[in-house]
C-alpha cells in the first residue's frame, strides 16, 4: 500500500525544507533553546552547538572558488609589506605577528588568529606551534590538526618574548580578538591587513592574507620539498590513499630540518624588525580592557534578551496563570 502512494506521487515531488529555512529558523530556534538553558543553568556556559553551522549559498561557493586563485606575493612586494619604517608602525599585536608566524608557518588567518598560549609548545627540545580544533577552536579539515616547528627566524625575531608578554592577559595568543557566530577571531584583523596593504600599494585583489600561504606553499614546491612533506606542514589533503592512510606522519624535527628551513626570504630585513619584550604590553592592556567591557555588557544583554523572549512565549489568562503558548 505505502508503495502505490509513493508511486502515484512521483510526479508532485514533495515540498521540501528550503535552505533559508535550514540556515536561518532552525539553528537559531535551537540556539535560543541552549541560551535558555544556559541562563537557568540548566546547560554549561560555553559555545553552543548550534554556533559554527552554516549552509553554503552560491555566493559562498564562489567566493571559495575565487579565493583557490589567490596570488602569491612577489619578493618586491614581501619586501613592501616588511619594510622596517613602514611595518614597524604597527600598533597590535597581531597586525605584527600575524604576517611573520604566515611566512614561516603558511597557516591559514584564521588558524593563527585563534591561537592559544599553550599551543606554543616545547617538544623535545623542538618549538613548535599546534593547530587544533580543541576548545573554541576550529580546522578547516582532518589534514589542519597539525604541529608545526617555529622557524629559526621567528626565534630570532622575538615571538617567544611576546608569547611571554601576551600570556599576561589571558589564555589567547591575541586576547584582545572577538570572534563572530561561527567562532572566527580572524575578521578584524583580516581587513586592517587588507587596508594595510593599501597603505603600501598593493592593490591587487587576488593578493591577500592568505597570499602568504600560496607564497610559502611556493617556495617549499620550487625547493623541491616533497608533496607530502609540504600537505603535512601546511595542512593540506593529500591525494592518495596510501599517505592519507598508511604513511606515517613526519617527525617534528624532519619538518623543521627538512621543509621550515626551505623558507627563505632575501629581500626581507629580518634583523631590523626584532621584536622589544614589552612593546606591545600598554596596547594589549587597554584593548583587553576594552574586550572585557564589552564581553560583559554583552552577556547581559543576552540574558536580558533571552528573558524578554521567554516572557514573550507566555500569555497570562484571568485566573492569573500562565501557560505555553499553543496549549
Amino acid at each position: 500500500m505505502g508503495r502505490e502512494i509513493i508511486d502515484k506521487r512521483t510526479n508532485k515531488p514533495i515540498r521540501a525544507v528550503s535552505d533559508r529555512t535550514i540556515k536561518h529558523k532552525y539553528p537559531a530556534a535551537l540556539g535560543t533553546l541552549f541560551e535558555l538553558a544556559q541562563t537557568y543553568e540548566a546547560y554549561p556556559e560555553g559555545p553552543i552547538p548550534t554556533i559554527g553551522h552554516k549552509i553554503f549559498t552560491k555566493k559562498d561557493l564562489a567566493t571559495k572558488e575565487a579565493t583557490n586563485s589567490y596570488q602569491p606575493f612577489s619578493d618586491e612586494e614581501l619586501s613592501r609589506i616588511f619594510n622596517p619604517e613602514k611595518f614597524l608602525t604597527q600598533e597590535r599585536p597581531a597586525d605584527f605577528w600575524l604576517p611573520l608566524l604566515a611566512i614561516f608557518t603558511g597557516g591559514r588567518i584564521a588558524e593563527l588568529c585563534q591561537l592559544a598560549i599553550t599551543d606554543i609548545t616545547n617538544q623535545n627540545g623542538t618549538w613548535a606551534i599546534s593547530i587544533n580544533d580543541e576548545d573554541y577552536k576550529r580546522v578547516k579539515s582532518n589534514a589542519a590538526r597539525r604541529i608545526v616547528p617555529i622557524h629559526p627566524q621567528l626565534m630570532e625575531l622575538g615571538f617567544l618574548d611576546y608569547v611571554d608578554d601576551a600570556q599576561v592577559h589571558g589564555d589567547m595568543l591575541f586576547p584582545y580578538l572577538t570572534p563572530d557566530k561561527f567562532l572566527n577571531f580572524s575578521g578584524t584583523p583580516s581587513e586592517r591587513f587588507g587596508k594595510y596593504l593599501d597603505t603600501v600599494g598593493i592593490t591587487n585583489s587576488k593578493k591577500v592574507f592568505h597570499s602568504f600561504r600560496s607564497t610559502a606553499n611556493g617556495l617549499l614546491k620550487d625547493a623541491d620539498v616533497a608533496e607530502e612533506s609540504r600537505c603535512q606542514f601546511v595542512g593540506h589533503e593529500h591525494g592518495t590513499i596510501n599517505s592519507t592512510i598508511y604513511a606515517k606522519k613526519h617527525t617534528l624535527n624532519f619538518l623543521l630540518k627538512n621543509v621550515a628551513t626551505h623558507l627563505i626570504y632575501t629581500t626581507v630585513e629580518f634583523d631590523k624588525l626584532v621584536y622589544t619584550k614589552g612593546r606591545f604590553s600598554a596596547e594589549l592592556n587597554r584593548l583587553c580592557k576594552i574586550k572585557t567591557m564589552q564581553d560583559n555588557r554583552k552577556k547581559v544583554l543576552e540574558k536580558k534578551h533571552i528573558r524578554q523572549k521567554y516572557l514573550n512565549s507566555i500569555i497570562p489568562f484571568t485566573s492569573g496563570t500562565y501557560s505555553r503558548r499553543g496549549y
